[in-house]
């Protein structure tokens, strides 16, 4: 789901209509326990989406590439 759909920043761009699609995403994840109480997590997620975008109601018509590398990492403490 696209929020934020419009052109009213950029001139003579009225409308800009990005269509929901189905995409795949790759995920590889580490955790870590480094001492009893500690843990480390990293993981590393890679999406590919390829929605179907339309500007001013049909004038111009993509399919865009939607490729980010979503990447997180964290450090755990347990009681």
């Amino acid at each position: 789901m696209f929020y934020s759909e419009g052109g009213s920043r950029s001139a003579g761009i009225t409308v800009v209509d990005v269509e929901n699609a189905w995409g795949y995403g790759l995920n590889m994840e580490l955790d870590d326990e480094f001492s009893p109480n500690g843990r480390l997590n990293v993981d590393v997620k890679k999406r590919r989406l390829r929605p179907d975008v339309s500007v001013n109601r049909g004038a111009v018509t993509a399919t865009t590439d939607l490729d980010p590398w979503i990447i997180g990492a964290a450090v755990r403490y347990g009681f």
